[in-house]
């Protein structure tokens, strides 16, 4: 079993493997995005590339079965939040809705601030989030959690302290984690990245298991961890 209320580094699929069947209360994930990049251009266009060049090791993309098949083992019943592109939507409604049969629910960041480049197309100022649930799990929260958007600027500050490109809102990820769980319950974020998940459920008195692949931002994300941890016992003081 991976130690709890860790972020783990290390490969993913290979870690998943150490925990055990059905031990996990939620998974939130925000895994690679498959995203045409090839045609970025400026500060945008470098910085995707930037984040989505460690994937080009996975042939085909993203290999969805494999994850979701360890996803399925380690929870009591799927209760997953997957952050995805556009181009992601059709594969996990397909799997998740037409094969398992879950309640599906979209959820949206809307950002004020987004980059005002478009071409041909329709400015980049959402980013979507689907909760997949088996029949039967619950959701708790309150009306004011339950909203199914969240707007805001894009988080320029978060970004600039821990150096990741794709850092979500806090807010809005424990809003997530507070209604898909109880206190004392074990969430797993298989791609950690900035931390966000792991700060979320710590926060909120749940558990947790984080994996990051890469060094840099699994260095990161522990430091911005911790240093809220200690700030959240100055003030039980």
């Amino acid at each position: 079993m991976l130690e709890i209320n860790k972020i783990h580094l290390g490969n993913a699929i290979e870690l998943l493997k150490q925990i055990p069947d059905n031990s996990i209360d939620l998974v939130y994930i925000d895994p690679p995005y498959e995203q045409k990049v090839s045609h970025g251009s400026g500060a945008f266009g470098v910085e995707k590339k930037l984040h989505y060049a460690q994937f080009d090791h996975i042939s085909n993309g993203f290999d969805y079965e494999a994850y979701f098949k360890e996803f399925e083992r380690v929870l009591k019943a799927i209760n997953i939040y997957i952050w995805h592109s556009r181009m992601q939507m059709f594969t996990l409604l397909d799997y998740f809705v037409n094969k398992k049969k879950c309640n599906f629910t979209p959820l949206r960041w809307i950002k004020t601030n987004p980059v005002p480049a478009c071409g041909n197309s329709y400015i980049s100022d959402s980013e979507y989030c689907f909760h997949f649930r088996e029949q039967g799990v619950q959701i708790y929260g309150t009306v004011d959690s339950k909203k199914t958007y969240y707007i805001s600027q894009t988080n320029k500050k978060d970004k600039a302290i821990w150096e990741h490109p794709t850092i979500k809102p806090l807010d809005f990820v424990k809003n997530h984690i507070f209604n898909s769980t109880q206190p004392g319950d074990l969430v797993l974020d298989c791609f950690s990245g900035s931390g966000t998940t792991a700060l979320a459920s710590s926060q909120l008195g749940r558990n947790f298991i984080a994996i990051e692949i890469d060094e840099k931002y699994h260095s990161l994300s522990i430091q911005r961890l911790e240093a809220d941890q200690s700030q959240q016992k100055l003030f039980q003081l």
